[in-house]
C-alpha cells in the first residue's frame, strides 16, 4: 500500500516552484550561495549553475559544493544536469 502511495507521488508533475524552493534551502542549508545556483526545470530536472569560474576554489567553496551535491544525488528522482548540457536521466548514462 505504501508503496502504491510512493509510486503515484513520483508520477504526479513537478510543482516547480516548490522544487525550486526545496533546491534553494539545500544552497543556503549548505552555505554554497556565493559557490553554486540550482535551477529547477520541468520533469525533474536540475540545472548546476557555478557562480566562481575561471579561479580555483577554496577549502570552504570547495566543501560548500560538495555538500549540494551530496544533497542532490540522496534525491534519485532529480536529473542534474550543467549548464550548457542538457539535463540527462541517469538511464541515458549508463
Amino acid at each position: 500500500m505504501i508503496g502504491i502511495a510512493i509510486l503515484f507521488a513520483a508520477a504526479l508533475p513537478t510543482d516547480l516552484p516548490q522544487l525550486q524552493r526545496q533546491l534553494d534551502y539545500v544552497v543556503a542549508r549548505c552555505r554554497a550561495e556565493p559557490v553554486v545556483r540550482l535551477i529547477a526545470h520541468d520533469k525533474n530536472q536540475v540545472e548546476l549553475v557555478m557562480l566562481t569560474t575561471g579561479q580555483l576554489p577554496t577549502v570552504s567553496e570547495n566543501s560548500a559544493f560538495q555538500c549540494v551535491l551530496t544533497k542532490i544525488k540522496e534525491r534519485p528522482e532529480l536529473h542534474l544536469g550543467f549548464t550548457g548540457n542538457e539535463a540527462t536521466s541517469k538511464a541515458k548514462k549508463n
